[in-house]
């Protein structure tokens, strides 16, 4: 379950994430220093006084949750997929990709008219649903437990809360 943790960390602001890191690193023990030391050097904090290929702020999906903004690329791997089911081979031609082009066009303008004139949209997967609620609720417990002059000892409720309801 510790290990878990670390995939917690997305949920916390990019700021906090090394601090957090670096505690979770101590929690562990030596016997997965192979990998916190890879994730340190590589998304957490770098090496040698060189920045991390992958700092907090590019995997930290904390704003996006506050903000409403989806936390994936789900949306454009959803589009890159219909088109290629559209399309039905690999290697077309321009004009080939621009008539499904202007297909795909049409029909999602008629999508957005649908939602313009109250039609609800698609709905989701139930078990979407109830994950996005659970991450929510979480956000707002953290704003609790930051208000709290114990922050620190229940930033580990925080992360174990992560990793139970996101299901890690």
């Amino acid at each position: 379950m510790k290990v878990r943790q670390i995939a917690a960390l997305c949920f916390l602001e990019a700021e906090e994430i090394p601090e957090w890191f670096l505690a979770i690193k101590t929690e562990l023990g030596s016997e997965f220093d192979p990998l916190t030391d890879w994730l340190e050097e590589y998304y957490v904090s770098g090496k040698n006084g060189r920045k991390p290929m992958f700092p907090p702020n590019l995997w930290s999906v904390f704003d996006q949750n506050v903000l409403g903004i989806p936390r994936t690329q789900n949306y454009a791997e959803s589009f890159h997929r219909y088109i290629h089911t559209v399309i039905g081979r690999p290697h077309i031609g321009v004009f080939h990709l621009l008539i499904e082009l202007q297909k795909n066009t049409k029909t999602t303008n008629a999508e957005i008219e649908k939602i313009e004139r109250g039609n609800p949209p698609p709905k989701k997967k139930p078990k979407f649903v109830i994950k996005e609620k659970n991450i929510d609720l979480i956000l707002i417990k953290k704003k609790r437990i930051q208000q709290t002059w114990l922050f620190k000892s229940n930033c580990w409720k925080y992360i174990l809360l992560v990793c139970k309801c996101i299901k890690l």
